[in-house]
């Protein structure tokens, strides 16, 4: 929601999001930014998608993100989703 001054008044202005924002990807591409959810400590860490991999084979098979993280340049093999299903990353956001 974005909000216009008009007139000395305020009123707000639903902007569409491009796509259907509840169905996130399931693959990003290498190259995307993104923030991951490490965990309870280490909170949303900033980091780069450096190539994917297929794990397994036929129906069971899932794709993990080889992620780069900012915070000391480390590599590692990342699911996106949690085993419950919840996503587990969100864009990078913007420094404030």
């Amino acid at each position: 929601v974005r909000a216009v001054l008009s007139g000395g008044s305020f009123s707000p202005i639903d902007i569409p999001l491009r796509g259907d924002a509840a169905e996130p990807p399931t693959e990003l591409p290498d190259g995307a930014r993104l923030e991951y959810w490490w965990n309870e400590e280490w909170g949303w860490c900033a980091a780069t998608v450096v190539r994917r991999l297929r794990v397994g084979e036929g129906d069971s098979a899932a794709i993990v993100h080889t992620l780069c993280f900012d915070s000391d340049g480390s590599w590692e093999d990342c699911a996106l989703d949690f085993s419950d299903g919840g996503r587990r990353w969100r864009p990078l956001q913007s420094p404030t």
